[in-house]
C-alpha cells in the first residue's frame, strides 16, 4: 500500500477516534488515542523504512532460513520512533485537552531515557555493519546503557520503598535513586537482548510483558504507566506484523535496548518493581544461562532438512536451546513456545500482585 494511501487512512481513523472520544471518558481516548497515534505512524513509516534499509545496504542473512535473503535490520528505530510520537499524542491531549500535566516530568524522563539507549543499540548495530566481526563488547553495553538511567535519577523517579520477593519490603533510601535505579536500566534493557534471534521472538515476548504491565498499571490506576505501555505496545504490535515468521524485517539492538528500557522505566515511574520482576523472569533465567557459558553461548539453532531446528551446542546456554532440546521444532514453533511461557509468567504474576 502506497504511504500516501496509509496517510489517508490514517487521518480517517483519527477522525473517527475523535468522533467516538466525545461517547466516553477523555482520559481513556487520551490512550486510544496513544495507541492507535502510535501504531499508524508505525504502519506508515515501516515499508519506506524497509526500502531506506535495502537501499543503504543495512540488511543481514536470515539463518534459520534454507535461502540466503537478505533482510532489512535496525527496525527498533521505526519502533522507538512511533512509540515517541505516541508519547507526544498523549501529552498534548494532557495539556491542550484534559488540562492535566500532572505526569509530563516522568514522561518526557522517561522519553529521553529511552532515546539514550536505544542510541547504544543502534551504535551497537552500525559497528557491526561497518565491517567489524563483533559489535560492542559485553562489558561495554551495560556501561553505555548507564546513560539512560540519568533522567530518571535526575528526576528521583518512583519510591525508595520496594516490596522486593523473598526478602519482603525495604527502605533503600538514597540507595534508590543512586544505585537501584541505574542497575534496574542497565540490567533490562541488556536483559532483553540476550533472549533474541527467532523471528518474531523478541516482538512477541516483549509485547505480552508490556501489554501485562498496561493491565496492571489500569488496574492499579497508575496513568503513567498505561500511556506508556499503550504508546509502546501500538509500535511493537505492528512491528511484529513485518517480524513474524517468516521475518520481513530485524528488530536488531536499536529494539531489544530501546523496548528494555521502556520496560525498565516503567517499572521505575509506576512504582511496580516487584510485578516487573516477575514477569521478567525469562530473561533472567536467560540472563544466568549465558552467564554459565560466560556469554559464549548463541541463541540460534542448526537448521535440519526437514525445516526443525536443532540444538548446535552441547551446553544449554539459552532457553531456546532448552525448547530445541525437548523436541524438533520450527523456528515459529520455538518463538511460540517462549512467548506462551511469558504469558503463563504474566499470568502467575497477575495471581500474586493483584
Amino acid at each position: 500500500m502506497k504511504t500516501s494511501r496509509k496517510i489517508i487512512i490514517s487521518i480517517f481513523i483519527v477522525a473517527v477516534l475523535w468522533l467516538f472520544s466525545f461517547l466516553v471518558k477523555p482520559v481513556l481516548m487520551t490512550y486510544v488515542f496513544a495507541f492507535f497515534g502510535s501504531a499508524l505512524v508505525g504502519w506508515i513509516l515501516i515499508n519506506p523504512y524497509m526500502k531506506l534499509m535495502r537501499w543503504m545496504g543495512i540488511t543481514g542473512r536470515d539463518v534459520h532460513k534454507k535461502d540466503d535473503k537478505e533482510i532489512p535490520e535496525m527496525g527498533g528505530i521505526v519502533v522507538i520512533a512511533s512509540f515517541i510520537f505516541g508519547l507526544l499524542i498523549y501529552t498534548s491531549l494532557m495539556t491542550f485537552v484534559i488540562k492535566n500535566i500532572n505526569y509530563h516530568t516522568e514522561i518526557f524522563a522517561v522519553a529521553l531515557s529511552i532515546l539514550s539507549v536505544a542510541l547504544v543499540g543502534l551504535f551497537d548495530d552500525m559497528i557491526r555493519k561497518m565491517g567489524a566481526k563483533k559489535g560492542l563488547k559485553q562489558w561495554q553495553k551495560p556501561l553505555m546503557s548507564l546513560v539512560a538511567a540519568i533522567p530518571l535519577v535526575a528526576i528521583s523517579a518512583g519510591q525508595s520503598i520496594m516490596a522486593v520477593p523473598i526478602f519482603g519490603v525495604i527502605n533503600f533510601g538514597i540507595l534508590f535513586p543512586l544505585v537501584i535505579i541505574p542497575l534496574i536500566v542497565i540490567f533490562v534493557s541488556n536483559a532483553i537482548n540476550l533472549l533474541a534471534g527467532f523471528n518474531g521472538l523478541e516482538a512477541g515476548m516483549t509485547l505480552v510483558a508490556c501489554i501485562s504491565m498496561g493491565i496492571y498499571g489500569f488496574v492499579y490506576n497508575v496513568p503513567v504507566v498505561v500511556a506508556i505501555m499503550a504508546s509502546i505496545c501500538g509500535a511493537i504490535i505492528i512491528f511484529l506484523l513485518y517480524n513474524k515468521y517468516p521475518a520481513k524485517i530485524f528488530p536488531g539492538d536499536s529494539f531489544t535496548y530501546g523496548v528494555g528500557a521502556t520496560i525498565a522505566a516503567t517499572m521505575i515511574v509506576g512504582n511496580m518493581e516487584r510485578f516487573g520482576m516477575i514477569i521478567l523472569i525469562p530473561w533472567v533465567i536467560e540472563f544466568f544461562l549465558k552467564l554459565s557459558s560466560k556469554f559464549k553461548s548463541e541463541c540460534y539453532g542448526k537448521l535440519n532438512e526437514d525445516g526443525t531446528l536443532s540444538c548446535s551446542e552441547k551446553r544449554v546456554g539459552s532457553l531456546t536451546h532448552v525448547v530445541m532440546k525437548i523436541g524438533r521444532f520450527k523456528e515459529w514453533q520455538v518463538s511460540l513456545i517462549l512467548v506462551l511461557f511469558e504469558i503463563v509468567i504474566c499470568l502467575f504474576a497477575f495471581m500474586v500482585s493483584l
